[in-house]
């Protein structure tokens, strides 16, 4: 069955704030670096675009009541929530190929079947070339697509080897980039609400009221009230 359609009114969900890690840049810990690990310029575009996708996957489940696409219709049912339809097209495959695959042990099913998103997969480099494509992930290209490896989203929102220069930050700092994801996850959801439109000037904490879950979100953890 398809899935509802989804809420004028979104209620918060236990994925928000980890959803956020779409916007955000992560740091990659064992799965490897940016730059300076020699990747190349192809790879890297197909970070981009998978994390491009993956946002769109992290907002549509924030929307279906945490429930993940259908086998073989996700690209379809991502594209109102990925602006550049290039972001499905792995820069490795020619038109009309298009080659990244929504993972078949995720596809319709909800985020609570999974007890660590952060190390499940949920789009990958694959060799189903097709639109929509939904296979396990045994299907990844050997050898890797880009030289060293292919490209893999997971179910949190990150997407493998994002590039990053930051040095682990103080606590403080953690704690600011925490608020500030959420107020930045409270802003595209707005968007998306209100066809595109961000909140108006000297009135976007009021627009975003319904979407953060609470108020200390807005102030700087450096700021003494």
């Amino acid at each position: 069955m398809p899935h509802p359609l989804p809420r004028i009114t979104k209620q918060r969900t236990l994925l928000a704030v980890a959803a956020f890690a779409v916007i955000a840049t992560w740091s990659c810990g064992g799965n490897g670096g940016g730059h300076g690990d020699g990747f190349s310029a192809q790879y890297l575009l197909s970070v981009s675009r998978l994390k491009a996708a993956n946002t769109g996957l992290i907002l549509y489940i924030n929307d279906y009541d945490d429930a993940v696409p259908l086998s073989n219709k996700w690209v379809d049912e991502l594209t109102p929530y990925v602006k550049d339809p290039t972001s499905f097209n792995s820069p490795a495959v020619a038109a009309p190929g298009y080659g990244y695959a929504l993972n078949s042990a995720v596809a319709g099913k909800d985020l609570i079947s999974f007890t660590d998103p952060s190390t499940t997969i949920s789009l990958f480099d694959s060799t189903d070339l097709a639109r929509n494509a939904t296979d396990p992930t045994s299907t990844e290209p050997s050898p890797p697509r880009y030289g060293k490896r292919n490209t893999l989203a997971y179910l949190d929102g990150h997407v493998q080897d994002e590039v990053t220069t930051q040095t682990p930050p103080p606590s403080l700092y953690v704690d600011s980039q925490t608020r500030l994801k959420s107020v930045n996850l409270g802003m595209f959801e707005y968007a998306n609400d209100w066809d595109d439109v961000e909140p108006l000037a000297n009135k976007w904490m009021d627009g975003l009221q319904p979407y953060v879950k609470n108020d200390a979100l807005f102030h700087s953890p450096a700021i003494v009230i």
